[in-house]
């Protein structure tokens, strides 16, 4: 008998490992499909779902809660997991142990304390990408159930998740910042019901049981006889005259290009003139592109012409001279959602000092392209120190990094006015990985 079960459940867990400031254990929830294979194996799907928040006070993994005036990020994952489990009971069917291992896949971000909007990073490119990813995970499970009744079962269950990398593209230095291993412990209730069919006629009956007294079995049966197909002729328009010159499958007194190439008699439309399925003048037999955009420009092999090289095609493109390496929009022009959400820039500064490194000013010459274009765009440059010296040291350090990086923009063009340098002291690091300094740009408009 094949059987199922469907349940839900709360629980708490935390991320593991990385470094501080520390992730604390928060609660989270999950439900879970399961079905029977074969003896005590099972194959279990569950989805969870949990918000975990760091601690600047928390010395370890597993302090409880956290102080919101503490908190520096949020964690949001969403968990789809496949498990295949094998349950061995302990007493009779009412108390089982059960273990499993699988797989699956997790949705996560690393957000801003409140949630409100995800932080960004460094990706493995050296561009500045979302602090987010859909990333494949591998898990254990172990855990006990309790049969309360036939049709309902608690169960209570702790799950290790590793994070492998597979789907995140970050820098290594980010990668080994942040945590990667996941438990959580959860307390279940779940609902048995049988995928068994009751269904059976009484020719089976009678081939796998004995016969029941009172049941008179009909000595002669009627032979059934099923219709025979009829078939249906079918008829191929011939030619009207039967003369087709450029065998093009279009006879010639209905052939409006009558002298149609060899290679294009395959692709040509009801009136024997080639097909040019994306308008762009070459027809499909000689066109490599022949799915271009309405409306693009193309060269002589028909495939779109793309001049700034940022993804649409001249001809489409209302800014065709966009600046190598800036995101656009559908339009071909600067995509100003880059200025939604904060920048963090991670630094390599020398100790004590306010000199930024060779991939901070790449990443600031494409910020100021960026700026040159929406002008109407305003940064507030903050800076943070090395964390090590007193408070009044770190103040003043702060400052003339994010005085620096004005400068830095200035130089390229930036009026000075649209920027607002601040020094915010120190910071811990473990959000933009291994550097011993960093700055967190904000735009408004």
């Amino acid at each position: 008998m094949m059987q199922h079960s469907a349940g839900a459940g709360l629980g708490a867990g935390n991320l593991l490992g990385g470094r501080p400031p520390w992730f604390t254990i928060s609660p989270n929830f999950q439900i879970q499909m399961e079905t029977r294979l074969k003896s005590h194996w099972h194959l279990s799907l569950t989805y969870s779902s949990g918000k975990n928040y760091d601690d600047s006070s928390a010395h370890a993994n597993f302090k409880f809660g956290s102080d919101k005036n503490l908190r520096t990020r949020s964690y949001v994952s969403h968990d789809l997991i496949l498990l295949f489990k094998n349950r061995r009971d302990l007493i009779g069917e009412k108390l089982s142990l059960v273990g499993g291992i699988g797989g699956g896949i997790s949705v996560w971000a690393f957000k801003d304390k409140n949630g409100r909007y995800t932080l960004r990073t460094e990706g493995e490119r050296g561009d500045t990408v979302d602090f987010a990813a859909t990333e494949i995970i591998v898990a254990s499970s172990a855990g006990l159930e309790y049969l309360l009744s036939k049709q309902w079962r608690i169960s209570l269950e702790t799950r290790i998740s590793y994070l492998t990398g597979a789907g995140a593209e970050f820098t290594e230095e980010i990668e080994d910042a942040r945590p990667p291993w996941k438990m959580g412990l959860t307390l279940s209730l779940n609902y048995l019901f049988s995928g068994e069919s009751r269904h059976r006629t009484r020719e089976t009956i009678r081939e796998t049981g004995p016969k029941q007294e009172g049941i008179i079995e009909p000595e002669n049966k009627l032979p059934i006889i099923e219709p025979k197909p009829v078939p249906v002729p079918i008829s191929i328009p011939l030619a009207a005259n039967g003369i087709d010159s450029d065998g093009d499958g279009v006879p010639d007194e209905q052939d409006l290009c009558p002298k149609t190439e060899m290679a294009a008699r395959q692709k040509v439309d009801i009136n024997g003139c080639p097909i040019d399925t994306d308008c762009d003048g070459i027809p499909d037999y000689q066109d490599k592109c022949p799915q271009n955009a309405i409306g693009a420009v193309v060269d002589k092999y028909g495939c779109p012409i793309d001049g700034d090289q940022d993804g649409v095609p001249d001809g489409l493109d209302d800014c065709p001279e966009s600046d190598s390496g800036l995101p656009v929009d559908r339009l071909g022009c600067l995509d100003t959602r880059i200025f939604d959400k904060p920048t963090t820039l991670p630094v390599r500064y020398h100790p004590g000092s306010f000199e930024l490194d060779q991939k901070a000013m790449a990443k600031l010459d494409t910020l100021a392209l960026a700026l040159k274009k929406a002008v109407v765009i305003k940064v507030e440059i903050n800076g943070y120190a090395d964390d090590f010296d007193n408070a009044s040291e770190n103040n003043s350090l702060s400052q003339r990094r994010a005085s620096r990086v004005r400068d830095y923009l200035s130089a390229k063009g930036i009026d000075g006015g649209r920027m607002n340098p601040k020094g915010r002291g120190s910071r811990s690091q473990s959000s933009v990985g291994n550097s011993n300094g960093y700055l967190i740009l904000q735009f408004s408009r």
